[in-house]
């Protein structure tokens, strides 16, 4: 594909993802290297994402039966799944560190015309007493800013990559899904 192609262009949305997680405690802390830094490769269109080893790493798939997936954990992924439109939350890019808290360590946040926001995004499930504190424990609205601010500082370092278009529009929709969530509680 040609260099103005949307495909081949650095999503920020994804590196967004990767940073909210981190403040909210689901994710790894999360690195980003612009490949002007590598010495094997260089392109304004690629960017190396390097995650810290998440102590006590195991994914859902090799889970043991002393520490199993609970259907909590499984509410806390579909509701970040849905509030930040994840794909490829399969079995092996997900599971639970050491203290049996839901990671996600990969994920692909969904093409921009999937991200659409709407009430009933959410759906029952928010229902669950200790969903409503597990949303409050997250200090989403709080860490969304964090993760733009970083996001901001970090793309001032990065300022040779070429993005794709989408973020600001992406942003938008995910602060209506945390204001939404942020109501129903």
């Amino acid at each position: 594909m040609g260099r103005g192609s949307a495909h081949s262009r650095v999503d920020k949305r994804e590196i967004f993802v990767y940073r909210l997680l981190q403040f909210i405690g689901v994710g790894a802390d999360a690195h980003f290297i612009p490949s002007a830094y590598s010495r094997c490769y260089t392109s304004a269109l690629a960017l190396h994402i390097a995650t810290k080893r998440v102590q006590g790493f195991q994914k859902k798939r090799a889970l043991r039966s002393a520490c199993p997936f609970t259907d909590e954990h499984q509410m806390r992924l579909d509701l970040i799944r849905n509030l930040l439109y994840l794909g490829d939350l399969n079995s092996r890019n997900y599971g639970l560190d050491d203290k049996h808290q839901l990671i996600i360590i990969d994920f692909v946040v969904l093409p921009q015309e999937s991200c659409i926001h709407s009430a009933t995004l959410f759906g029952q499930r928010l229902d669950h007493p200790s969903l409503n504190m597990i949303i409050k424990n997250w200090k989403l609205l709080e860490n969304f800013t964090k993760a733009t601010e970083s996001i901001a500082n970090d793309c001032k370092r990065m300022e040779s990559i070429i993005w794709r278009d989408g973020y600001d529009k992406y942003l938008k929709v995910v602060l209506e899904n945390i204001k939404l969530l942020n109501n129903m509680l």
